[in-house]
């Protein structure tokens, strides 16, 4: 009997070229559709929508809440490899400034900047990404808590911004 040395190698879909239309962006079967500062207004994925709707950006001030509403967005640079994107949106004297990119295998990063024409007070900013239950049952949380991983609380979750958080489903 002579040994056998197995090599294993996953084989990877072959890239497929970013396409992009008006707000969107498309890759790999997915499609993700951009709204107010860059954020997903909506993201496919084999023809299934994620999101039970899209993205909103809500401001606390003086004791009361204000949703940001979409604004404009372009696209800065385009590659075979990459889309950066900038898009922004007021309310009262505040602006909020997303510039992010989305890479040919759909990971993507955005940054927002929150600025004011004056001094002013804000009491809260917060991102409500409302994924539909079926795509959230797994979640790894941007806080390291081993106890915390895993399956998806039933609650609603509050979370600082620290680096990310990742969602997903099995």
């Amino acid at each position: 009997v002579m040994p056998l040395d197995v090599i294993w190698a996953p084989v990877a879909p072959s890239p497929t070229t970013l396409e992009t239309r008006p707000n969107r962006v498309a890759c790999w079967g997915r499609e993700y559709e951009f709204g107010v500062a860059g954020l997903p207004k909506q993201v496919r994925s084999l023809d299934q929508d994620l999101l039970a709707g899209p993205t909103r950006l809500v401001l606390g001030k003086e004791g009361r809440t204000k949703q940001f509403p979409e604004g404009d967005f372009t696209i800065s640079e385009a590659t075979d490899l990459r889309i950066a994107f900038r898009a922004s949106s007021t309310v009262d004297e505040l602006t909020v400034t997303g510039e992010g990119w989305i890479e040919l295998d759909g990971f993507s990063r955005s940054t927002l900047t929150l600025s004011a024409t004056e001094p002013t007070n804000v009491d809260f900013v917060a991102i409500e990404l409302p994924i539909k239950p079926e795509f959230a049952t797994l979640w790894n949380p941007s806080e390291y808590f081993p106890t915390r991983l895993g399956a998806s609380p039933g609650e609603e979750q509050t979370s600082s911004p620290i680096h990310g958080m990742r969602i997903g489903n099995e």
